[in-house]
């Protein structure tokens, strides 16, 4: 399993499924499917279905992996899991009976906080009203630049605990972005070959978007050829995390006491070294 950061809490990735295939501009560049094929090259046994060449790739097929399907349920201690790498959790090629079994998962490790975030955020409204929605899942939508705005409306539909807009890789500006109904933000700019330079004006119109309607925002970084995630806006980080509304009194796994609706300081020489 892999450990990264998602909107802040340290995650681990389950993979029930693996692969995508692009469907928006921001999946251009997708850094999953050209991993996906290094892995299939050196012979990585997840990694061994070819999507379509044309919007996939060697290694990038959808594959459903039914032994991984319980896996959060063998881990006893509060986890964070993160669905979303190597895969988009409403493709159209996801069984539905398949689909519900995940979120019966899900249902059943209310000890746990799972994180997913899709470009297929249709689909995802359609299914709603037929999946349980746990207190313990983050519900997302990726949304690249403001011609996929409409994602936020299907999000708007799902009977989410937490609502996350995640503007990754964010490749234009958001004109227009309407919160209502979103309960946390991350941005990142696109990272890897042939990324697109993000705009700090797009970003700092968001920031200042998220704080008129006291929504959390998160700074994930600038992008470039490798990603640092010690990403500064105005001098300042941006590690906002939203509280929980089904836990009253409680943060978020791992938001460290830090205050709502401040950036943190940046951080210090001794800080960037530790």
């Amino acid at each position: 399993m892999i450990t990264y950061v998602t909107t802040g809490p340290t995650c681990y990735d389950w993979q029930p499924v693996l692969g995508c295939d692009r469907i928006s501009p921001g999946c251009d560049h997708c850094v999953d499917m050209a991993d996906a094929a290094n892995l299939k090259a050196a012979g990585h046994e997840l990694f061994q279905h070819d999507g379509h060449p044309v919007t996939s790739g060697p290694g990038f097929g959808m594959t459903l992996h039914t032994h991984l399907l319980t896996l959060p349920l063998t881990y006893e201690e509060p986890t964070n899991f993160f669905l979303g790498v190597g895969m988009d959790l409403f493709h159209a090629r996801i069984p539905f009976p398949y689909l519900k079994g995940i979120f019966e998962v899900i249902a059943a490790c209310p000890r746990h906080t799972f994180h997913f975030c899709t470009r297929r955020s249709l689909r995802m409204a359609r299914l709603a009203p037929k999946l349980p929605w746990p207190d313990n899942l983050w519900t997302g939508v990726s949304v690249e630049n403001a011609d996929y705005l409409n994602r936020l409306d299907h999000l708007r539909q799902v009977p989410a605990a937490i609502r996350w807009l995640a503007a990754e890789p964010l490749i234009g500006p958001l004109d227009g972005l309407n919160l209502d109904g979103i309960d946390t933000v991350s941005v990142l700019g696109e990272f890897g070959e042939g990324h697109r330079p993000i705009e700090q004006a797009w970003v700092r119109d968001i920031r200042d978007a998220c704080i008129a309607r006291r929504v959390p925002f998160y700074l994930k970084g600038w992008g470039g050829p490798v990603n640092n995630p010690i990403a500064l806006l105005d001098g300042r980080l941006w590690r906002q995390l939203p509280r929980h509304p089904a836990r009253p009194g409680r943060l978020l796994p791992d938001t460290l006491g830090r205050e709502l609706w401040t950036g943190e300081p940046a951080p210090t020489a001794t800080q960037k070294a530790g």
